[in-house]
C-alpha cells in the first residue's frame, strides 16, 4: 500500500528500451512513461498518484531490445493506493 507516491523498481542485465504503464482494475491507462533507452543496472521510477482515487492499480514494465525492438520481458504487478 502507498499514499500518495510509490517507487517502482526494476533491474536490467543489459541496455534496453523500457516502457512503464499504470492501469486501473478496469484496464484504463492512468500513467505512462513512453519507450526510452535505459542502460544496464538498477532503475527506479516514482509515480505520484495525487489526484487519483483510492483503489487497486497495476503497473507493467515492458523491456525491448534496443536494436531489433524484440520483446525481451514484461512484468505486471499490483499495487494499492490508500488515502
Amino acid at each position: 500500500p502507498f499514499n500518495p507516491a510509490t517507487l517502482i523498481s526494476y533491474a536490467l542485465p543489459q541496455q534496453a528500451n523500457v516502457t512503464l504503464e499504470i492501469f486501473t482494475v478496469l484496464g484504463q491507462s492512468v500513467y505512462s512513461i513512453p519507450l526510452k533507452q535505459m542502460p544496464a543496472g538498477f532503475h527506479q521510477e516514482v509515480w505520484n498518484a495525487g489526484g487519483h482515487s483510492s483503489g487497486v492499480y497495476f503497473y507493467r514494465v515492458t523491456v525491448r531490445d534496443p536494436l531489433t525492438g524484440e520483446l525481451r520481458f514484461t512484468q505486471t504487478k499490483k499495487m494499492m493506493l490508500i488515502r
